[in-house]
């Protein structure tokens, strides 16, 4: 990686998180008082990776660069075993998390927290556009993991990422936003460093299609958004700790079982 990539790299972190807090200050501003109304436009900060990833790479590699990124945005084709992944895995770390706290500490469920089934595409859409996965990904994956893997290796590039990625997300719990408050923040790190991981075989594997890691985030979140809640409140933390423990073992196998960068 040149040296100046490198540099931009680390003004692309600078830049999303203070265009984002600016914007998340808010909540917090209203939470105490400081201001009297909550503007419904505080939530844009989350656009803010993509926003800058799309800024940085026109910025670094012209139009030519845009036109890669887009071309990888839209790109589909993928063997069937990084698809299954991107698929089943939301589905799998889920319903393990949930089968594991009902077996080992009789977890109760309340199923009548399920939506209609015709919300559920409703849902996937509005998360798809709004929940984080295009609102982010052409920064963190579209940007900053590729020019990190010319750089770093596999570990280090998807470490960098998910401790970032975890911190960017730190006004949300402190503002008590619904969704940051079912996972404390310690479980939270881990989770979305050993996601990174997960991102980046996804990315790597699929053969730096960025479609994919819009699919797996989009497919990620709307399964967490309909099946954690189905668990009691009061067992929030010790249930999203389970899950955040799964997900880390399925980082682990990625590092040591199917390494797939030379410097891993």
């Amino acid at each position: 990686m040149k040296k100046h990539t490198l540099t931009a790299v680390f003004y692309f972190f600078l830049a999303t998180f203070l265009v984002t807090w600016v914007f998340w200050s808010l909540p917090l501003l209203f939470q105490y008082g400081f201001i009297a109304e909550l503007p419904n436009w505080w939530g844009f900060g989350g656009f803010a990776p993509s926003v800058l990833g799309v800024l940085f790479v026109g910025f670094i590699k012209g139009k030519s660069g845009l036109k890669e990124l887009f071309n990888r945005l839209i790109a589909f084709k993928a063997n069937l075993k990084t698809y299954f992944l991107v698929v089943l895995l939301p589905l799998f770390l889920v319903t393990i998390t949930l089968i594991s706290s009902w077996l080992l500490f009789d977890v109760s469920f309340h199923w009548d927290k399920l939506p209609e089934i015709y919300i559920v595409p409703i849902l996937f859409i509005q998360i798809l556009f709004l929940g984080g996965p295009l609102n982010e990904e052409l920064g963190w994956r579209g940007f900053a993991l590729p020019a990190l893997l010319e750089r770093y290796s596999f570990s280090k590039a998807s470490t960098i990422i998910g401790v970032l990625w975890a911190l960017w997300h730190l006004p949300l719990f402190f503002a008590e936003i619904p969704g940051y408050t079912a996972m404390p923040f310690y479980a939270y790190l881990i989770n979305t460093v050993a996601l990174s991981f997960i991102f980046s075989y996804v990315y790597v594997s699929g053969k730096q299609q960025l479609w994919l890691c819009v699919l797996f985030h989009a497919i990620l979140n709307t399964t967490n958004w309909l099946l954690i809640p189905l668990i009691s409140e009061e067992m929030n933390t010790l249930v999203t700790t389970i899950y955040a423990v799964f997900t880390a073992l399925t980082a682990f196998w990625i590092i040591k079982i199917e390494p797939l960068h030379p410097r891993n």
